[in-house]
């Protein structure tokens, strides 16, 4: 029988590992971009506040709050598969872009030297993926390969995890989408994003608002499929493991309606830290009051709320998530 947990007992975790992009990505990336090649086997990259929330992301905050150590494989821009959105390529380095099932998860198994005590009970497996397979340049670019469909996405999020199950993973924890309409960069395009080439190319030949409506539906339709699916999944194909749910999407949704809990003064939702139309430009105001770094990316005061509604998922008592077992 599948149980939805609602523990109040602390979970110990000793090791996080995190999949995904940019959301995710602490220094992968800009190894990627100074080296011109991957980090060798056996590198654990240390913490970076160079990344895309001005700061911080949230597997760092995590570790910080609770002493486990993060092991971080996520790359900015990357996709689920290279199976997808075929023939993407990573400038620095000529080589198919670094996807979670094509690079990701193999540089983890290479890793595997550096887990001298991961066990089942005592490591968090995390992935966090979707902004760029739904966005411009992917589903909503209508850049999939002939035939993907949102259902393939998603079959490719739980591949990832017969994957982590297989190498002896047992607790995992699924992010869903959080509303990328209400990105700046989909939300205001003529304020923030709009003319921004460097996630938005030829800008005057979208529609805004049905790249909106494209969007609410893809993440909707995701989001519903993960929702129904983890917990067939997890009684199918991983016994003994347990899946959470961590609702990021309600998460966003709450914090656009209601800044100020989640900001700090003066909130602002709408407009990012950090604009990038003609040139960059940062505000002058203080950027923990920015729920978004730039037109895409959540800012790090939304990387500490996630990482605690991670936390408290984690521990049983978190209103923004489930657990199955």
């Amino acid at each position: 029988m599948l149980i939805v947990c609602a523990i109040t007992t602390r979970h110990h975790m000793e090791h996080l590992v995190s999949f995904g992009d940019s959301y995710t990505d602490e220094s992968r990336s800009q190894y990627f971009v100074l080296h011109r090649k991957p980090p060798p086997a056996g590198l654990i990259l240390p913490p970076s506040t160079l990344t895309l929330s001005g700061g911080f992301v949230w597997p760092r905050i995590v570790a910080q709050r609770t002493g486990a150590i993060s092991y971080n494989y996520a790359v900015g821009g990357a996709m689920c598969s290279d199976d997808l959105v075929p023939n993407r390529v990573l400038e620095a380095t000529g080589l198919p872009f670094p996807s979670v099932s094509g690079y990701e998860l193999g540089a983890f198994k290479a890793d595997s030297a550096v887990f001298g005590d991961r066990r089942p009970n005592n490591t968090v497996y995390t992935l966090w993926i979707g902004t760029n397979d739904l966005g411009t340049n992917g589903f909503l670019g209508n850049a999939q390969r002939p035939g993907a469909t949102l259902r393939s996405f998603v079959d490719c999020v739980w591949g990832v995890f017969d994957r982590l199950y297989a190498a002896g993973g047992r607790r995992f924890v699924v992010f869903n989408q959080i509303p990328l309409e209400l990105a700046p960069m989909y939300a205001t395009p003529g304020a923030a994003g709009h003319g921004n080439v460097q996630f938005w190319r030829g800008p005057a030949s979208h529609n805004v608002s049905e790249q909106r409506e494209k969007l609410l539906r893809y993440t909707s339709t995701v989001n519903a499929m993960l929702d129904k699916g983890a917990p067939l999944r997890l009684r199918a194909r991983w016994p003994g493991a347990t899946m959470s749910v961590l609702d990021a999407h309600s998460i966003f949704k709450k914090a656009v309606a209601e800044p100020h809990r989640f900001l700090d003064a003066p909130a602002n939702a709408v407009t990012p830290y950090r604009n990038c139309l003609s040139t960059c430009v940062d505000s002058p105001a203080k950027r923990s009051s920015f729920l978004w770094y730039d037109e895409l990316h959540p800012s790090e005061k939304m990387h500490e709320v996630l990482s605690q509604a991670f936390i408290d998922l984690l521990n049983g008592g978190s209103k923004y998530g489930k657990t199955f077992q």
